[in-house]
């Protein structure tokens, strides 16, 4: 490890040479720390070329690792922590804005609490908040995790034993995060904040994750469009999840369920028509894992 780095910043891209200069200026921006290291991983991107002219030219000292193969977010974050000079970690998505000075805060926090992970709040917009972390007790039913998950936000109150802390910005200890296997890179994307949360939990208890709510950042995800194609791996991520966990799986996906229709509702009724087919399609397939899941049990 580089006694002069305190930082290593990792950020895995794919296809994200149109939004990840606005992510690396605000870094500089906003950079409180002299000893900080950045690195790119890109995930087998069709835009790769146009990348590194970007990085090349407008930020030299930005470390790209090109993983000639796309096998997930977390593999990807795996060789970014494991290529990292710094002894905390900040992982951060290509559309993510930093809004104020965070790193120097954020370390102090981790380093002086002996904490594995600091989650923080996180924004979609300079001036709306948005949802920092969410209610993961599925004994607890849809409903009640959905109202759950919108009062603690509003009010910011987490509770480390019920709720996952969103996984687009947040730091690690490199060193107690490696002790628990680093990301699952059977998870390709989407619930790997659930899987981590359970392993640091079981391993370092309760204490060692914490949100700061004085620590901001921005993340860009209310420009996302509804894909089922996203939707499809985030449900193969849940059932491997359930599984891994020895939760109900049939019941997590009946919830899931009812989360996507009434979700098709609301974009019916506010005519939101261009998700209307990609959420028939998306509860479609889950039906179809509801019918593969009974049939095995």
């Amino acid at each position: 490890m580089d006694s002069r780095t305190e930082v290593s910043i990792i950020i895995v891209t794919y296809n994200s040479s149109a939004i990840i200069e606005d992510c690396l200026q605000s870094i500089y921006n906003y950079e409180d720390i002299s000893k900080l290291e950045i690195i790119i991983v890109d995930n087998a991107s069709s835009d790769i070329t146009m990348l590194k002219h970007l990085i090349a030219s407008s930020f030299p000292e930005v470390k790209i690792i090109n993983n000639e193969n796309n096998d997930g977010y977390g593999q990807g974050n795996n060789i970014g922590i494991k290529a990292a000079k710094g002894r905390y970690i900040l992982i951060m998505n290509p559309d993510v804005r930093l809004k104020e000075s965070i790193i120097n805060k954020g370390i102090k926090q981790i380093r002086d609490k002996e904490l594995v992970l600091l989650g923080m709040k996180q924004w979609v917009s300079e001036n709306k908040v948005g949802t920092s972390f969410r209610w993961d007790n599925y004994s607890t039913n849809y409903f009640s995790r959905l109202i759950l998950t919108k009062l603690c936000n509003i009010f910011d109150i987490y509770s480390c034993k019920n709720m996952y802390l969103v996984g687009a910005c947040f730091f690690l200890d490199k060193t107690k995060f490696a002790q628990i296997g680093l990301f699952d890179e059977k998870i390709f994307m989407y619930n790997e904040e659930s899987d981590i949360r359970n392993r640091i939990i079981n391993k370092y208890g309760y204490k060692s994750i914490l949100y700061d709510k004085s620590l901001n950042f921005i993340h860009l995800s209310d420009e996302r469009p509804f894909s089922f194609s996203s939707e499809r791996r985030a449900i193969i991520s849940l059932m491997y999840y359930a599984h891994k966990f020895g939760f109900n799986t049939a019941k997590i996906l009946k919830s899931k369920k009812l989360e996507k229709r009434l979700l098709y509702l609301y974009c019916k009724l506010f005519k939101h028509h261009r998700d209307l087919d990609e959420l028939r399609k998306t509860i479609a397939y889950i039906d179809s894992c509801i019918r593969d899941t009974k049939a095995v049990g």
